[in-house]
């Protein structure tokens, strides 16, 4: 039987409509191919070489939108972007080996062209002035099929330095920590200090071995004597230790007086000041032992201890009262927590055992302004913080002001430094021993109440 032609006409219609259908799908599946091409990201040839101090990345796009670089600096990695003029994506996002300052990195674009494309220079200034044995952690094979060595801009004098033995020579003494076991070497003192060891810190290696010199005393001492108090450790930002020593602020002194050692407060204490972080406590580099255990046994002293207002009152005479002393409400401010925690080398720090004992001292209970109650070293009178509204801030000057004496008798370097640390301008009374002394002395200490805080 044939078909009829109205059969024929309805079949070729068909055939015709899925054709179209079919051509419409395929345009559809390749346009869509041609967006995800677009999106992926491709990894631009980069390569790289280093100074002492400094490295310098150089990626290179063929036809590169000038416009469209975009980079971004972290302390432990970098992250590249740019497009080429078809609106191809190409990209780097680069674990570094070591850290970085990074607001002191820079980039920019390469005048003369390169004989693959378009060049972007970028200069990273090194946390540590130290030679690089690589420039990333474990790179994909994508990364290293298009990464070379920059010769160029390689400093040809470097050489790796030999293995640091000092960890190795203090391990009895100067335990090495991690962000993994910092919490545990809190356990069973009041405070732990620590020293970020760098081998490449050539201004810090005096104050390294003064440092370890002082564990080694520290760790010699009798039970129940101060030195029981505090643990000293180590921590070194080149291996396991990186990450804490980023936490803690590491850096690496610019001159010998710039060194700094890391106190940090066990947790219970950090719970009232630290948003989550550790709020380390920078305490000089010390070229001699006994200087640096002077300031140890300040720092081992007991803090944010519970006090009545008569133990607070109690015994603040100027033979009795040669450290100052800060009292806050039983549940602080943060901001006011914090600043009684950064001037703890100097002065005591307490809160009061409820709120009755709080009102006793003139606190303010439940959002009022009376933040804190002080008294000066030396000084008898009460000092409180606030009233008529507090600005955001203002705590933390008012009281570092007070954290040292009014008029203090100094000999030695270390005697100013509380005094230079303020960053105000300081007077200096010079005697001689003669009958003036004494009205000299009740004059220029009442000129320095009267100017607390604009002069030291």
């Amino acid at each position: 039987m044939c078909p009829s032609r109205g059969c024929i006409g309805f079949r070729s219609r068909l055939a015709l409509a899925l054709l179209c259908v079919g051509e419409v799908v395929n345009a559809v599946d390749s346009a869509s191919a041609e967006d995800d091409h677009a999106s992926e990201s491709a990894v631009p040839r980069f390569r790289w070489g280093q100074t002492k101090e400094k490295l310098f990345l150089t990626a290179i796009v063929k036809d590169l939108d000038k416009t469209s670089v975009r980079l971004s600096f972290h302390p432990d990695r970098l992250s590249f972007e740019a497009l080429d003029s078809f609106g191809k994506t190409y990209a780097l996002e680069l674990d570094l080996v070591q850290d970085i300052v990074a607001s002191s990195c820079k980039w920019e674009h390469v005048q003369r062209r390169d004989q693959r494309g378009d060049a972007v220079l970028v200069t990273l200034l090194k946390l540590y002035p130290y030679p690089w044995d690589a420039l990333v952690l474990d790179p994909p094979a994508a990364y290293r099929s298009n990464m070379d060595r920059d010769w160029a801009r390689e400093d040809q004098a470097l050489e790796q330095p030999e293995e640091d033995a000092f960890f190795v020579d203090h391990e009895k003494y100067l335990p090495r920590l991690t962000s993994s076991t910092l919490e545990r070497a809190l356990e069973d003192v009041d405070i732990l200090v620590l020293m970020i060891r760098h081998v490449a810190c050539k201004q810090c290696k005096v104050v390294d071995e003064t440092f370890a010199a002082a564990a080694k005393t520290i760790a010699d001492a009798k039970k129940g004597s101060w030195q029981q108090r505090l643990r000293l450790a180590v921590v070194d930002p080149r291996t396991a230790g990186r990450l804490l020593a980023r936490d803690l602020g590491g850096f690496c002194g610019a001159a010998p007086t710039e060194c700094r050692h890391f106190t940090v407060a066990p947790a219970h204490e950090r719970e009232l000041f630290a948003a989550g972080g550790l709020e380390p406590i920078l305490v000089r580099g010390r070229h001699s032992e006994a200087p640096l255990l002077a300031d140890l046994k300040r720092l081992a002293r007991p803090q944010f201890t519970r006090t009545t207002a008569a133990s607070a009152h109690a015994g603040r005479t100027s033979a009795a009262a040669g450290r100052g002393l800060v009292v806050l409400p039983p549940v602080p401010a943060r901001e006011v927590a914090l600043a009684a925690h950064r001037a703890r080398l100097w002065m005591d720090v307490c809160l009061a055992e409820d709120i009755s004992e709080a009102g006793d001292l003139g606190l303010s209970i439940d959002g009022g302004d009376t933040l804190a109650a002080v008294w000066q070293p030396g000084e008898e009178e009460l000092q409180l913080f606030g009233g008529g509204g507090v600005k955001p801030g203002a705590f933390t000057p008012w009281l570092l002001a007070r954290a040292v004496p009014l008029l203090a008798n100094t000999s030695t370097f270390e005697e100013d430094e509380p005094y230079e640390d303020l960053g105000l301008p300081v007077a200096r009374l010079f005697v001689s021993g003669t009958a003036a002394e004494a009205a000299a002395r009740a004059a220029v200490r009442d000129v320095a109440a009267a100017l607390v805080g604009r002069v030291a």
